[in-house]
């Protein structure tokens, strides 16, 4: 690939991830003010190149959110939503019922995503989680 070729594909690549980062804004806004009741100010949202990990929620002074450049890549953006959803939640009962110690994916938190319609569950293997989706 020529020099110019590889500073055009730069360019879109930027574009492509400037406008997911615009989508997950969006997403993140209307879910927020759908489940949880506009209590939470947006985070520093960022794309990952994990693949292993479809989202994580660092919190604390942080405020970041993630979420895998695989799973945008490779799934709908229907699932891409789930794990956005998933990890708000967290970030709610961190930042609003300012619940810290308690396990990552405990009671509280599980009581949290099926109040809301959002899926509770946790894995790096993203093919079963896929599979249990369309499950479901």
């Amino acid at each position: 690939m020529k020099p110019y070729q590889k500073a055009v594909m730069a360019d879109i690549d930027n574009i492509l991830k400037t406008a997911w980062i615009r989508q997950l804004k969006a997403d993140w806004k209307i879910a927020n003010y759908h489940y949880f009741k506009d209590s939470m100010r947006l985070p520093n949202l960022e794309l990952s190149y994990a693949e292993g990990v479809l989202g994580k929620w660092k919190g604390s002074y942080y405020r970041r959110l993630s979420i895998s450049i695989f799973l945008i890549n490779n799934y709908t953006w229907e699932y891409v939503q789930e794990v956005l959803y998933h990890e708000m939640a967290h970030q709610y009962v961190e930042e609003v019922l300012d619940i810290r110690d308690g396990q990552p994916h405990g009671e509280v938190f599980k009581q949290i995503c099926h109040k809301n319609g959002i899926d509770p569950t946790a894995t790096g293997d993203i093919q079963s989680w896929v599979e249990k989706r369309k499950n479901t």
